[in-house]
């Protein structure tokens, strides 16, 4: 009988943790996707980005930090198949949200008394201006002083930092007493 023995070094190199992020919520607008791999031996080297949306085939990229749009409304499922130098390789997804608009919370519409003042009250996540400039103490105020005279409606615009607008509005009525 014959024998024989080899031997072989053999490279692990643990420590691959593929990750990313993004930023930006509305359809129409450009969604930043943003590489956050680690790897404790070696460097990243190869990216593979699906960006879940089956309206298009054209939905992937190979570059470590794309943008990408979408046309509608609904929840994606992104994945990055990411491959190090080192020959290590892993997937990793997450779902992301788009909205058709950002979210934007107002004043209800309201009564008052002629030559009494009302604060106006928005919240959502980005500049706001309010329209007619009219009796109203400061146009980018997410909370502003207004005294209208006569039925008034003021308009709200939001604008995230993405460039995605919502709209909304609030409607004071004016009465000279209330009984």
């Amino acid at each position: 009988p014959c024998s024989d023995s080899t031997t072989r070094q053999i490279r692990i190199y643990p420590g691959f943790f593929p990750s990313f992020t993004f930023t930006g919520q509305c359809i129409n607008t450009q969604i930043q996707f943003t590489d956050k791999t680690t790897t404790t031996y070696g460097a990243v080297n190869s990216w593979s980005w699906n960006f879940g949306d089956a309206a298009t085939s054209a939905d992937t990229s190979h570059i470590k930090n794309p943008k990408y749009s979408y046309a509608t409304s609904g929840n994606y499922n992104v994945t990055l198949l990411v491959t190090s130098n080192k020959g290590c390789s892993d997937t990793v997804s997450a779902v992301v949200p788009i909205k058709d608009k950002p979210a934007l919370t107002v004043t209800n519409d309201t009564l008052i008394c002629s030559l009494d003042t009302l604060q106006l009250s928005a919240v959502g996540a980005g500049t706001v201006f309010w329209t007619p400039n009219y009796n109203i103490n400061n146009q980018n105020n997410p909370s502003p002083l207004v005294s209208p005279d006569v039925p008034t409606k003021y308009y709200i615009t939001l604008t995230d930092p993405f460039g995605c607008k919502a709209t909304d509005s609030v409607f004071v009525d004016v009465k000279l007493f209330v009984t």
